[in-house]
This record gives structure tokens, sequence and C-alpha cells, in this order.
């Protein structure tokens, strides 16, 4: 099911920034929108109970997000 949903994944804007990493082994993703400040952030925690859906399935939408809030998502899988 979580493959069937990154096959059907929107990509994000091309203006918004996007970082894959890793710490300690946990997939973090760091998006920003260009008109983003640094001195705030968003923390945001993908639905599905971490079975379904990834930080690709939810990128577009953290870039609405970093977008709206003027402010960089960092993203946790």
């Amino acid at each position: 099911m979580r493959q069937s949903m990154e096959d059907m994944a929107t990509p994000v804007a091309s203006d918004i920034n996007r970082k894959d990493f890793a710490a300690n082994g946990i997939g973090l993703c760091h998006i920003a929108a260009p008109e983003g400040r640094q001195d705030r952030g968003v923390l945001y925690l993908h639905g599905g109970g971490y079975v379904l859906g990834s930080l690709n399935t939810h990128a577009e939408l953290m870039g609405r997000i970093a977008r709206v809030c003027r402010a960089p998502v960092l993203g946790v899988d």
C-alpha cells in the first residue's frame, strides 16, 4: 500500500528547496520556500501511522506549508 501511495505522489513546486538526510537512521526531509524566514520552523509528522505515506507522499504538502507559514519544514519519516 505504501508503494502505491509513492507512485501517486505529487512533486514539490520547482522553487521549493528539498534536502533529504538521516539522523541516527531516521529519515528526515528539510523543505524551504524562497521567502521563508530562518527564525522559526515547522515540525511535520506525516499521517498514516508510519505504515502508509512517507516523506515523498507528503513533500508537496510540506512545501505548501513552508510557503504559507514562511518557515522551513522538517519532516520525519
